[in-house]
């Protein structure tokens, strides 16, 4: 089994094979984050690479392609010590700009609009089909990693990556089902199990953004020559207006002017603050007066987890999200968040140089049953990350992250 590096210059169609300079290859893949980073050692390399494209090989078909985002040269023991850091075709997500508009669409729909339209160098041969409605997705020059993770965010359970093949995977709780782990299989001395509680919250708080209503309401109101104050309007309100009937004679609009600028000329006057609008001169209105507009509505709702509440107390946090802007979406949002928020699953971390493990992937559900001295460990994983290392004679090692799927 053998393994190489190219680097491939494309301003000139050039292909340096680095392969007998190659010290160390890092790959370093995380799910939901759309990147894949690595990094490769090297010596004796004297050009710079910048944004040339590093193709690391395994038996001459490609392991990973990318783009070199960093170069770090250093003198080693003679020899000139070259560090190429880089990034897969997710490199791109944060290099798009997104201005779209989706209203009732799917997340697998909107994620297959952006790609089509934003990321056409990306396949979609792996988004599985979602059936829960976005009610409206809006992206106002956003950058497309920023737009799928607000789709993502309205996903709860639903993950994504980009391959190696550049394809994108969409799917819910995992992909596939991937080996069985054992204490035969990985280095027992590095298998670590983390319990996490400082981010723990079992009561979510969703306060969403602050909007006019679509229709506007009619309040009205007696004038009777002598009263100079009305309300206050029962809700805040945008684009007011205050129309007047004089007894026995047709319906016309006052000029209105807000408190503090220059009210000359106004027949009548809105202050914010109280949310209540006066006449300049009530001596001259008698009869109706009807304040028109459409109510300023925030949607503000608390999801909890019953049960962790009544286990482990109360523990809130507020979360102020400007995209949600009805209870559909909070629901959804905030759901998600608390059922994030408020489970305490166990997280493992090993290294193993198994075969089976070195070809595991994102996304794998892992069957997991390691029994070795003081560890007992049954249950399915979530592979969420992977660092993968090859070294110069060949030598292979994993590290996996999975998180247990409760």
């Amino acid at each position: 089994m053998g393994f190489g590096a190219e680097i491939y210059n494309p301003a000139i169609a050039a292909t340096y094979d680095i392969s007998a300079r190659t010290r160390s290859i890092t790959i370093s893949k995380l799910l939901d984050s759309g990147v894949t980073s690595y990094a490769v050692n090297a010596r004796n390399i004297y050009l710079e690479h910048i944004f040339h494209h590093l193709i690391v090989k395994k038996d001459a078909s490609d392991l990973i392609t990318g783009i070199i985002v960093d170069q770090s040269d250093r003198q080693t023991s003679g020899d000139k010590q070259v560090i190429f850091n880089c990034q897969d075709w997710g490199y791109y997500l944060t290099k798009r700009i997104v201005a779209e508009n989706y209203t009732s669409k799917t997340a697998s729909y909107i994620l297959n609009a952006l790609l089509a339209k934003y990321a056409s160098e990306v396949t979609r041969l792996s988004i599985d089909t979602s059936t829960a409605t976005i009610t409206e997705a809006k992206f106002t020059y956003v950058t497309l990693k920023d737009a799928i993770e607000y789709v993502m965010s309205l996903s709860p359970d639903w993950h994504y990556y980009i391959d190696r093949n550049k394809d994108f995977h969409f799917f819910y709780r995992y992909e596939t089902t991937g080996p069985e782990v054992t204490a035969a299989k990985i280095q027992i001395d590095t298998l670590q199990v983390d319990y996490e509680g400082i981010d723990h919250y079992n009561r979510v708080w969703i306060v969403g953004r602050k909007q006019p209503s679509t229709s506007a309401i009619d309040v009205y109101y007696t004038a009777d020559g002598e009263q100079k104050y009305f309300g206050p309007l029962p809700y805040e309100p945008a684009s007011l207006a205050v129309y007047f009937t004089p007894t026995g004679l047709p319906e016309y609009q006052l000029t209105l002017i807000s408190e503090g600028n220059d009210t000359t000329g106004a027949e009548a006057v809105y202050n914010a603050k109280q949310r209540v609008f006066y006449l300049t001169d009530p001596a001259f209105f008698t009869g109706k007066l009807r304040a028109n507009f459409k109510p300023m509505r925030q949607f503000i709702e608390y999801f909890e987890n019953v049960s962790d509440i009544a286990t482990y107390g109360l523990m809130e946090k507020a979360i102020k999200n400007k995209d949600v802007t009805d209870k559909l979406e909070a629901r959804r949002f905030g759901k998600a968040e608390v059922k994030r928020s408020s489970v305490v699953q166990r997280t493992l971390n090993f290294t193993s140089r198994h075969t089976d493990l070195l070809g595991t992937e994102l996304g794998e559900l892992l069957d997991v049953d390691i029994t070795n001295g003081a560890w007992s460990i049954t249950g399915d994983f979530l592979v969420t990350r992977m660092n993968h290392t090859i070294m110069a004679d060949g030598v292979e090692s994993v590290m996996i992250e999975a998180e247990e799927l409760l």
